[in-house]
């Protein structure tokens, strides 16, 4: 089952479980195309604006790209592109890579997550490992990840923590208040000639500032200064060391998309293979259900022949029995007999006697209508029914 017909609206939530790895995309067409390992194991239904997809096995997803997406539960890893509509992520079990997205709310992560291009808000709640984000469009909040974690911002109000290293870029000089915490170190990014309020605290008492044409070593763990006309309110805290600087070359963002590229380009060559054995999976149960019907109506068949020929057999005798029977002279009538009531015995013989008739009669417009008897032969049968 390659595809399902579903009434998909601008209103439509899809909701996705899947206990093995998940590929999800967006594409123009307002359907939803399904692919996987296991044809038995994949659900889909619809109730009013919510379609539920569920799998046991990797699969491959596709839907509109502007529709609500919520993954419920992915055991595996998930990788997500092309979509535009709210996309919220309850659990992940494995990594979680996004390009090209809008607003993300993600509660947990088990591995490391990435991304690039999320155009809209962006919650993230837990990452367990490293969190890798490039050309978010802000706000961002994110209060946990495992690991290192790499942020480059357009703008929106920042609040990150970090359990290790934390590199942040600012893109542009509109913004919003950053928060950043760290376990390990915090590398700010800023770009030139920004109005910035820098409230810092290094519990490592080594604060590094490479902007605006100053080179400041300061070993202290706090220390405030402005730069410009003060408009960006930003406080780092980290456990390690602090350094600012307008370095853009800190960045590079080029293998990502490679991985990401690399990938995509890998599960469009096993589409391909899945969609064949898609082919190959309804065909065959296809021929299954042809061979099936088949046979029972063989089966059926079969018996009505048997019938036939035992109704054609009591009709034959029944006929000569009547043409033995025509009387030379007339019978004297017979007197009649006074009414009397039949017993259970005598009304079912009766009643089956009656479904037998019945059942003949049918047979004996069905040889009609195939023209195995004239006309004159079945008025004859007729008759015989009769005696």
């Amino acid at each position: 089952m390659e595809s399902k017909p579903l009434s998909i609206t601008d209103h439509t939530m899809i909701v996705v479980r899947t206990h093995a790895d998940l590929n999800l995309q967006g594409w123009d067409k307002q359907e939803i195309k399904a692919l996987t390992d296991d044809y038995n194991s994949l659900n889909i239904e619809q109730e009013g604006d919510l379609i539920r997809v569920q799998a046991n096995s990797d699969l491959d997803l596709t839907v509109p790209a502007g529709v609500s997406v919520t993954v419920e539960r992915s055991s595996g890893d998930v990788y997500v592109r092309n979509l535009s509509g709210a996309l919220q992520m309850m659990r992940v079990g494995g990594d979680l890579s996004l390009h090209n997205t809008g607003a993300v709310n993600i509660q947990a992560v088990g591995g490391d997550c990435q991304m690039v291009t999320v155009q809209g808000p962006l919650v993230i709640q837990r990452v367990g490992g490293d969190f890798k984000g490039y050309e978010l469009g802000g706000p961002v909040r994110i209060d946990g990840a495992g690991g290192d974690m790499t942020l480059q911002v357009s703008g929106g109000e920042v609040q990150a923590r970090s359990g290790g290293d934390l590199l942040c870029m600012l893109q542009s000089q509109a913004g919003l208040p950053m928060r950043l915490h760290a376990g390990g170190d915090v590398v700010l990014v800023l770009p030139e000639n920004a109005g910035v309020a820098l409230d810092l605290r290094s519990n490592g008492h080594n604060i590094a500032i490479e902007y605006a044409g100053q080179s400041l070593q300061i070993e202290k763990r706090f220390y405030q200064t402005v730069f410009g006309e003060g408009g960006i309110p930003i406080s780092a805290d980290a456990n390690g060391d602090i350094r600012i600087t307008s370095d853009v070359n800190e960045f590079d963002m080029d293998d990502l998309l490679e991985d990401m590229q690399s990938h995509w380009q890998d599960v469009e060559e096993a589409r391909e293979e899945r969609s064949e054995e898609a082919e190959q999976a309804i065909t065959l149960r296809a021929e299954e259900l042809s061979a099936h019907i088949n046979h029972r109506v063989n089966d059926a068949m079969r018996l009505a022949d048997a019938r036939i020929q035992e109704a054609m057999k009591r009709l034959e005798q029944r006929t000569r029995r009547l043409e033995r029977g025509f009387p030379g002279s007339p019978v004297p009538p017979v007197p009649p007999m006074p009414p009397r009531r039949p017993s259970a015995a005598t009304a079912a013989a009766a009643e089956k006697k009656a479904a037998a008739d019945d059942e003949e009669k049918l047979l004996i417009l069905k040889m009609l209508q195939e023209k195995k008897i004239s006309a004159e032969e079945a008025e004859k049968l007729f008759e015989a029914l009769e005696g």
